[in-house]
């Protein structure tokens, strides 16, 4: 069936990406996890919100360069995509990528990992605050997607591929538009989906992303705080205190003290259906 306007084109467009996270979301585990200090667990429930940072402030910072790599190898397979690909080797679709602002909050599958402990959970002395995934899905539906990270290359290969063929089944079916306007929707939406791409290397961090995707020309939303001497942009996201399910503090935390403040902290901030755990991995602190 013929596509005769844009926007019946960008709403098929939306369809195809909408099947395409679903399929990732339908994995998803009972509880995510995010991994943070002190300060970080401080500011997320005494606000009830998620900080997204932009995704170039991530601590693997050739993840963009990676999934561009991956995506323009995939995508110069199929002629009526081509010219994106052409775009990636060119250098024109990062520029469209950095005109946007892809801001992501990180969680884990893992409830207690030593990797997210060192990485992310200040050395062993942070947080790692678990969510009910199917709650927080819902109260991100309006505001953001949550997808998990592909580190498999073959697995990113094969939903970049599927995502091709459909999408050149619809450019064909939209032939009576310009060419370019066509290509900027498709580009735009090849950029949500390389955001869960990563390289296999940090396959351990069993990651999910809360991902939050606009245009720079869109007003408001985005804020902006130093960090390592460099200013990092981040949006706000509303987490529903439903969503909470249980603190763990860290492994080179006093257990009896630890959790005994934690649970008055969390019950003065509406959060008394909380649990509170200690990590269980024996690690010293030096």
């Amino acid at each position: 069936m013929p596509i005769t306007t844009l926007a019946d084109f960008r709403n098929e467009l939306q369809k195809l990406c909408h099947n395409y996270w679903a399929g990732l979301a339908a994995e998803r585990p009972s509880e995510l996890f995010h991994y943070c200090n002190a300060k970080g667990l401080h500011g997320i429930v005494t606000d009830k919100v998620l900080w997204a940072s932009d995704i170039f402030s991530l601590n693997d910072a050739s993840e963009v360069d990676y999934a561009m790599q991956v995506a323009g190898d995939v995508l110069k397979k199929y002629p009526a995509v081509r010219p994106i690909a052409d775009r990636i080797v060119d250098g024109k679709l990062p520029e469209v990528y950095r005109s946007w602002q892809t801001h992501v909050c990180c969680f884990s599958s893992e409830e207690d990992s030593l990797s997210q402990w060192r990485a992310y959970g200040a050395g062993g002395y942070g947080f790692a605050i678990g969510f009910h995934a199917g709650l927080l899905f819902q109260s991100m539906v309006e505001k953001a997607m949550i997808v998990p990270i592909l580190y498999s290359e073959n697995r990113q290969r094969e939903k970049l591929e599927a995502f091709s063929v459909a999408v050149s089944a619809l450019l064909d079916a939209a032939t009576v538009m310009p060419e370019n306007d066509l290509f900027v929707e498709v580009a735009h939406a090849i950029i949500a989906l390389m955001a869960p791409i990563k390289n296999p290397k940090f396959s351990d961090e069993r990651e999910w992303r809360i991902l939050h995707v606009k245009a720079k020309a869109e007003p408001g939303g985005t804020f902006f705080r130093p960090i390592h001497g460099a200013i990092v942009p981040y949006t706000k996201l509303p987490v529903d205190a439903k969503c909470f399910s249980r603190v763990i503090q860290g492994p080179t935390l006093h257990r009896e003290f630890g959790e005994r403040s934690l649970k008055i902290f969390l019950n003065n901030n509406a959060l008394e259906h909380v649990k509170v755990e200690s990590s269980v991995i024996p690690l010293r602190s030096l």
